[in-house]
């Protein structure tokens, strides 16, 4: 089973888009660390629900902490301690991925040889397993675009967007979810070519977007 370590804004994007309980019925392990819950979220009701939904919450070892502390030297004043708090998190051996729609997170994940996505890649995630209608995923991810601090790429959206009406009009509906395995290839091949994205890549989501 993956284990997705999540930011902030994605988890606030997902909380727009209604689609937060669609995200945890993939299989995968969502965690964030604990500096996240005490900061950032606080006393959001938001925490209870995706505790409930099986949300996982790390503390650091000593040993990961002065990693956190040289990397927030390393990229001071791009990243806050939160943000390095969730990159060492991502790094372990027994994490997958980070997911964030920071630019500065993300630039650092890269440098860290970490792997790192955004919101989008959890929708196709949900898209593809079906957990969700294509309706609702298009009204989520319309919600998540008309937000005002959403800074998704517009090209990128739109043919999601249009991918996704065209499931709902063939009535494509939601079914129980299925393994996300480490590693799993999902085809964009039709959406990258609507919204004009050249990639050399591997016809795979994950590391394509900027939520």
């Amino acid at each position: 089973m993956s284990v997705l370590i999540l930011d902030s804004s994605v988890i606030f994007d997902l909380e727009r888009g209604l689609l937060i309980p669609a995200a945890f019925k993939l299989d995968a392990t969502y965690a964030v660390p604990d500096l996240l819950l005490d900061g950032e979220l606080g006393d959001d009701p938001l925490v209870a629900q995706m505790l409930g939904l099986g949300l996982k919450v790390i503390e650091l070892e000593p040993q990961e902490v002065e990693r956190a502390q040289g990397l927030a030297k390393k990229y001071h004043p791009r990243l806050s301690q939160i943000d390095t708090w969730a990159l060492v998190s991502a790094a372990r051996p027994t994490s997958n991925r980070l997911l964030t729609g920071d630019g500065s997170l993300r630039e650092a994940a890269r440098s860290e040889k970490v792997a790192c996505s955004g919101v989008l890649w959890v929708l196709e995630q949900i898209r593809a397993s079906r957990v969700a209608s294509a309706f609702d995923l298009h009204n989520g991810l319309m919600r998540i675009k008309q937000h005002t601090r959403t800074r998704l790429p517009a090209p990128l959206v739109d043919a999601m967007m249009r991918q996704l009406e065209t499931g709902h009009e063939k009535g494509v509906r939601a079914r129980p979810g299925r393994n996300l395995g480490e590693g799993q290839r999902i085809p964009a091949r039709n959406l990258r070519r609507e919204a004009h994205v050249r990639r050399s890549g591997r016809g795979r989501w994950a590391r394509d977007f900027v939520a």
